[in-house]
């Protein structure tokens, strides 16, 4: 990175960044400004930019939410160009990221496990709060309201949105796409558009509406009070069907309008981590069956964020605690705690416990051991052979030898060579003669041919 960067806005005014981003994504990089201690600035890489999303960010900035929630979404306040005039980012509100929402509300978590359900009902009015201000503005949908660009206090519930570029945005005669979704948060009306090579991108408009921003609501609302269960999970009941039956996953059951917690649905039960959708007030539940069963077909019937905002007040004002778990709170028209029934069953095997046989078979270390001792031997035995081929070989040497004449094999009085002392060597003894053969006796004569010539 360049040291002293220098951008300039929209209104003429000089950015200073620093020299190195404090956090980056797939998108950009977020510097801090020099001099200004309460802004940021998104530099976009080089591959991310284009004259669509520029255009997109000076109309989010000519369509700005109300001043006081400025603090509660990332929403562009200036857009950034550099030095050439090429547009390279934009400059927002510097926020207190804390956990995403997801975190929150994921059951067994270890940090956020003993969090009280009145802390959760609370985030969950404070995602409608957001979402109404955004809505009310009349020009704003959020399109990929999925938890990882919601971030969460979980000390004090306030609630940050972020990401705001990559939203929907709508003037009246253009529409700037929200190219990007989580399927797990999409409704029915979005996926049946996603089909084959078609995407956000090229799908036919209208993708993102109000309405798709309040079906996300109600998911997110929906987790937040059920430990974390997604509205359309589920989990196959094996009494009523084969063992090789894998459960629909949430994107299935959105497509098909299958909501577990309140329709029959054969051969399925809700997740066993789940409580009963009816340990909810009456008016929760009426408001889900509008948002997942009779929006599935009318998706204007789900309900807007101040319709569960005023519901979700409503539970909050009417808990009790649990005698057992100090952390457990529950709906007090209710005779018991539901979460201890949910830990109970969570926690208890269905079925006796079948534990795993171990084959009895030499461990790891022993095989090795075992093929080293094998790989020695055989070194041995082929030295062995070597050694005892070429002793096999030496002995036939000294055989071969023992069968040849030696020199003066036979001679009575070899001669030595004389001393080299000036002395005369005795003259030897004349050999003794050796006896002439005796004459060859004459041919025998040779019989005259028998017969006539």
């Amino acid at each position: 990175m360049i040291k002293n960067m220098i951008y300039t806005g929209k209104s003429g005014i000089l950015y200073y960044l620093s020299d190195k981003p404090f956090s980056s994504g797939g998108e950009g990089f977020i510097h801090n400004v020099n001099g200004k201690p309460d802004i940021v600035a998104k530099i976009y890489r080089i591959e991310k930019l284009s004259y669509e999303k520029e255009r997109k960010l000076l109309k989010m900035i000519d369509y700005k939410p109300e001043e006081n929630m400025l603090t509660q979404i990332a929403w562009p306040i200036d857009v950034l160009y550099d030095s050439y005039n090429k547009f390279a980012g934009f400059t927002m509100r510097k926020m207190s990221i804390n956990k995403d929402l997801n975190v929150i509300y994921e059951y067994g978590s270890d940090n956020y496990s003993k969090l009280l359900w009145e802390n959760k009902i609370i985030i969950a009015e404070n995602l409608c709060a957001v979402l109404h201000s955004i809505h009310d503005n009349g020009h704003h949908v959020c399109g990929d309201l999925n938890p990882k660009n919601i971030s969460v206090n979980p000390e004090t519930g306030f609630v940050v949105f972020l990401d705001t570029d990559s939203y929907h945005i709508q003037d009246g005669i253009n529409t700037y796409r929200c190219e990007v979704g989580m399927p797990d948060y999409l409704p029915f009306e979005i996926q049946n558009k996603m089909r084959g090579d078609i995407t956000l991108v090229t799908a036919n408009l209208p993708t993102f509406t109000e309405e798709t921003d309040n079906f996300a609501l109600a998911i997110h609302i929906f987790q937040l009070l059920m430990n974390g269960a997604h509205p359309f999970a589920c989990r196959v009941d094996y009494s009523q069907s084969h063992p090789s039956v894998a459960a629909p996953q949430p994107v299935d059951n959105i497509i098909k309008g299958k909501f577990p917690f309140m329709m029959f649905l054969t051969g399925i039960k809700i997740p066993v981590y789940a409580p009963e959708i009816k340990i909810l007030t009456k008016k929760l539940q009426d408001l889900f069956k509008l948002a997942f069963i009779d929006g599935h077909k009318d998706p204007t019937k789900r309900p807007k964020p101040e319709e569960w905002h005023i519901a979700l007040r409503e539970l909050r004002q009417n808990l009790t605690k649990c005698s057992k778990v100090s952390h457990h709170q529950y709906y007090t028209s209710l005779s018991s705690c539901p979460w201890c029934e949910v830990d109970n069953k969570f926690k208890k095997p269905s079925k006796a416990a079948i534990k795993q046989t171990l084959i009895k078979a030499p461990s790891y270390t022993t095989t090795m051991k075992n093929k080293i001792n094998l790989k020695k031997a055989a070194i041995v035995i082929i030295i062995a052979s070597i050694i005892g081929y070429l002793i096999s070989i030496n002995n036939n040497d000294r055989q071969s030898a023992d069968t040849r004449p030696r020199p003066h094999e036979g001679v009575s009085n070899p001669i030595t060579a004389p001393a080299n002392n000036n002395q005369t060597a005795p003259r030897p003894a004349p050999a003794p003669a050796r006896p002439q053969p005796s004459p060859a006796p004459p041919p025998a004569a040779i019989p005259p041919p028998v017969g006539d010539w």
